[in-house]
C-alpha cells in the first residue's frame, strides 16, 4: 500500500498541476479547483497512511500474541510434566520406604504397598512418556543420515533434495516445525534454509558455509527476520530463542 502511494502521489499533483494552467480569466476559479484538489489527495493520502499504520500494529500484535500462547503452551506441558513426575517419584520413595520398613513384619500390607507403588508409575507413564519421546526422536534425528550429512560435511554444497530431506526430517522430530513457522511470515528459500539450521543448532559461521553466505549475513539475516515477523527491533539472538521455542 505504501509503494501504491508513492506511485500515484507524483501523478496526481502532475495532473493537478496541470488542470492549474488555465486562461487568465479563469484564474480564481482555477485556483480554487486547484485547492480543492489537493485538500481531498491529502485527505485520502492520510486516510490510506492511517489503515496502513493500522494494519502493521494490528500484524505485529498478532504475531506476538500467537508466539507467546505458543511459548506459553510448552513450558505449560513441560511444567506439568515435572510436577506429575516430581510428584510421583516422591510418593514412589515413600512407599518404598514403608515397604522397607515392613517387609519383615507384615506381608500382605507388603503387597499392598507394591500394588500401590504398580498404580503410580502406571498413572506417571504418560508424562513420562511424551518427554522420553521427544528426547528419543531428537536422538534419532541426530544419527540421521541427513543430520549427519550437513554437521560433517559443511564445506560440501547440498542440492535442493538435501534440502528437502532436512526439512522433512526436521518437521518430523519438531512437529510440523515449518508449518508452525510459515504462520508468522511467508519466507524466502534461504531464509527457510537460514531458519531450518537454527533449529537444529548449527553455529552461524557454520550456517553461512552451507547457505553460501558470510557469518555478518547470517546475523544480519536472523536480525532482519526478527523485525518482520514482530515490527520491532531485535537482536540474532532472540531470533534464534523464538525458533528454539516453536
Amino acid at each position: 500500500m505504501k509503494q501504491t502511494i508513492r506511485t500515484i502521489l507524483p501523478l496526481f499533483f502532475l495532473l493537478v498541476l496541470c488542470s492549474c494552467k488555465d486562461k487568465p480569466k479563469e484564474a480564481t476559479e482555477s485556483s480554487n479547483n486547484c485547492l480543492t484538489a489537493i485538500t481531498i489527495a491529502s485527505i485520502l493520502i492520510l486516510i490510506h497512511s492511517n489503515a496502513y499504520m493500522d494494519n502493521l500494529r494490528q500484524k505485529r500484535n498478532q504475531n506476538r500474541i500467537f508466539a507467546r500462547q505458543l511459548e506459553t503452551i510448552k513450558e505449560n506441558i513441560c511444567q506439568e510434566n515435572d510436577r506429575i513426575i516430581k510428584e510421583s517419584q516422591k510418593r514412589i520413595e515413600e512407599l518404598e520406604r514403608k515397604i522397607e520398613d515392613t517387609s519383615h513384619a507384615n506381608t500382605l500390607l507388603q503387597a499392598q504397598l507394591q500394588k500401590q507403588k504398580h498404580i503410580i508409575l502406571c498413572t506417571n507413564k504418560p508424562a513420562t512418556t511424551a518427554l522420553n519421546e521427544q528426547e528419543q526422536a531428537e536422538t534419532n534425528f541426530r544419527n540421521s543420515e541427513i543430520y549427519l550429512r550437513f554437521k560433517r560435511n559443511i564445506d560440501t554444497p547440498k542440492s535442493s533434495s538435501d534440502w528437502q530431506a532436512l526439512q522433512d526430517a526436521v518437521d518430523k522430530t519438531y512437529n510440523n516445525f515449518t508449518e508452525s513457522l510459515y504462520r508468522f511470515y511467508s519466507f524466502s528459500n534461504h531464509e527457510l534454509q537460514v531458519c531450518l539450521l537454527i533449529k537444529i543448532n548449527m553455529q552461524p559461521s557454520d550456517i553461512a558455509k552451507l547457505t553460501n553466505h558470510t557469518k555478518e549475513a547470517i546475523t544480519a539475516t536472523r536480525r532482519r527476520l526478527y523485525e518482520k515477523v514482530f515490527q520491532e527491533k531485535g537482536t540474532p539472538k532472540l531470533w534464534d530463542e523464538f525458533i528454539h521455542a516453536l
